[in-house]
């Protein structure tokens, strides 16, 4: 498999997007998870405002995937399952806490929902 073949794998797998600024194939080959502008979770799909860069690290026999701004972490034997985790993360925190009543949260819940509307741009299902 060539490299622009094994990098369209990769971000279909990941369900990660760039933005078209950070089209260089050397670069995304090395680190998908940088410049991310859409993150897909089953038939949702997060429009960021703004590229971000996800942490990646080996914790022991785990790979950890993190968003520190939002505290959000994904767990997993291999970087492509603790990216899912990571999507599965950010999309429960979106119906859990982003999409709910703010008299229903936690002061530090509200301050969590703030960000995150700030960081998503749209949120519309996955074509």
């Amino acid at each position: 498999m060539s490299a622009r073949q094994n990098l369209t794998h990769l971000h279909q797998v990941l369900n990660l997007k760039t933005s078209s600024r950070a089209e260089n194939f050397a670069t995304l080959a090395a680190n998908a998870t940088q410049r991310v502008v859409r993150i897909i979770h089953g038939n949702t799909v997060f429009g960021l405002r703004a590229p971000i860069d996800l942490d990646v690290r080996d914790e022991g026999p785990y790979c950890l995937v993190e968003y520190e701004p939002l505290g959000l972490q994904g767990r997993g034997r291999d970087q492509e399952e603790a990216i899912e985790s990571f999507a599965d993360q950010f999309w429960g925190t979106w119906e859990w806490i982003a999409s709910a009543d703010d008299p229903k949260l936690t002061q530090d819940a509200r301050r969590l929902k703030r960000k995150m509307r700030s960081l998503v741009r749209s949120v519309t299902p996955a074509a």
